[in-house]
């Protein structure tokens, strides 16, 4: 598993499979579970009378790796590589009895990135992975903020942006 996706609130199960002598492709699901808010630092000073409660969602992820080594075969050694994920994380309002419907703080990234990084295994087939990554996502959110008009009254707000990121990923697995 992806030891920097708990910290990053998913929960994965990973598999690669190697296509060609020096090329794997690789897929995840994973179970999200939003116990970070979803809003940035400052925001959630705005909006620190909403108690939200995580809750479970979902990810997912495609990849396709190259692994340049003439030495070796795909899986062992130095990779270049290029993934798709999708990723959705989720978390529900206290206060959903005064809006009068269930609301819930939804954020959807959708992305891709070039990644690379070195796997190799143990004696005992296990094996370990690090990856470092750039890539641009879509971001959408939707959620709730108290009315500036009344204490009692809720404005939803729907957000998109586009944005660069980083990955960074340290992994712990077994294969053969």
């Amino acid at each position: 598993t992806d030891l920097t996706s708990l910290i990053s609130q998913e929960f994965p199960l990973i598999v690669e499979y190697r296509i060609a002598k020096r090329i794997s492709v690789e897929a995840s699901a994973a179970v999200t579970y939003a116990y970070f808010s979803n809003d940035d630092y400052f925001d959630q000073l705005k909006n620190e009378d909403l108690d939200k409660k995580p809750e479970t969602d979902n990810a997912f992820r495609f990849g396709v790796k190259y692994y340049p080594s003439h030495i070796t075969n795909a899986l062992d050694g130095w990779f270049l590589g290029v993934q798709a994920f999708t990723k959705n994380t989720k978390r529900s309002y206290d206060d959903s009895n005064n809006i009068g419907k269930e609301v819930l703080d939804t954020k959807n990234k959708e992305g891709i990135a070039l990644q690379i990084g070195n796997q190799f295994f143990s004696d005992s087939n296990f094996l370990y992975e690090i990856i470092l990554g750039v890539g641009v996502a879509n971001t959408t959110r939707d959620y709730y903020v108290r009315s500036p008009l009344s204490v009692m009254d809720f404005d939803n707000v729907k957000e998109k942006n586009t944005a660069f990121y980083f990955q960074l990923g340290l992994r712990v697995g077994f294969g053969n």
